[in-house]
């Protein structure tokens, strides 16, 4: 995964971020994301971000979708960012509008909205090495197109290191449950997740 933070002029950056979700090792497709936005600093601790994603869902598991098929993705969120002794502690909740392609050959999309919150904790040990955890919560909102409003959680512990003035790099394990949309199925996907993090400026 590649997440950048850029940037870019005054209290404005460019938000950029890819994920490469494989199964099997890595030998098959699951998920392709890209999902770029733009920044606002509000302050220090606060920032708000409006984007777009798009991603793109392969067959995979015990109980595959009978075909690929797309989204896209508007979404907008507010940063807060705190201390609690030496952990830095970060809250993200994003609001998301949906529009997702049918696993069938009907050609139609299906419009939905979804809040997720996360929470995440910075933990700094010794020689630009840290200790990072978080967990993820998504909840669907009105109009319904499931029989669950939470329907998904993401619980995480890694460890990284600070690589120059700009960037990390994390290393960890994601535990990822899934209530498929059918009602009946549960996906517990354990996951090796691999991050590179900027906030390189642009334009220097």
């Amino acid at each position: 995964m590649y997440f950048g933070d850029h940037p870019v002029k005054g209290r404005w950056e460019l938000h950029l971020e890819n994920q490469w979700r494989r199964h099997d090792g890595i030998l098959r497709w699951q998920q392709n994301l890209f999902r770029p936005g733009v920044n606002y600093q509000v302050s220090e601790r606060v920032s708000l971000t409006a984007g777009y994603a798009h991603i793109r869902t392969f067959p995979y598991g015990d109980y595959p979708v009978p075909r690929r098929f797309d989204e896209n993705r508007l979404w907008q969120q507010v940063v807060l960012t705190q201390r609690f002794g030496r952990v830095r502690w970060q809250h993200r909740l994003r609001q998301e509008q949906r529009w997702i392609e049918s696993t069938t050959q009907d050609g139609l999309w299906r419009y939905t909205n979804r809040f997720r919150y996360f929470g995440k904790g910075v933990v700094p040990l010794k020689n630009r090495w840290f200790a990072a955890f978080y967990d993820e919560v998504f909840v669907n909102l009105p109009p319904l197109r499931g029989p669950r409003k939470a329907d998904q959680n993401r619980a995480y512990g890694a460890i990284g290191k600070r690589i120059g003035r700009h960037n990390s790099l994390e290393i960890g394990y994601l535990h990822q449950l899934v209530a498929q949309a059918n009602g009946r199925v549960f996906e517990h996907n354990h996951t090796l997740q691999i991050g590179f993090f900027s906030r390189a400026p642009f334009g220097r």
